[in-house]
C-alpha cells in the first residue's frame, strides 16, 4: 500500500522495502477499488520501505495514502 503521497514532487513512499523483494526500477499499478489510477516506479529502496516515483496518472485521478499496488510484470528497468 501506500504510507504517503506527495503530489506537488510526484512521489509516495510503499510500505514495503527492500527485505519484500522490492528493486529499484520495479513498476506498479496504483488501485483503488479495483480501478487503476497511476503507474509509479521504485526510485529509492530501503530495507521496510521504498521510495516511488509517479510515472503515469488517470484523467483526473491521482494515488492517495492507502491505494494498493500490484506488480507490473515485465516492466523492471
Amino acid at each position: 500500500r501506500l504510507m504517503e503521497v506527495n503530489r506537488e514532487l510526484r512521489m509516495a513512499v510503499l510500505n514495503k522495502g527492500g527485505r519484500q523483494g522490492i528493486r529499484p526500477g520495479m513498476r506498479f499499478a496504483v488501485l483503488r477499488s479495483d480501478k487503476v489510477v497511476a503507474e509509479i516506479e521504485a526510485v529509492d529502496v530501503r530495507e521496510k520501505i521504498a521510495g516511488a516515483v509517479i510515472v503515469r496518472a488517470e484523467s483526473g485521478m491521482f494515488p492517495e495514502t492507502g491505494d494498493r499496488l500490484t506488480e507490473i510484470a515485465g516492466l523492471t528497468r
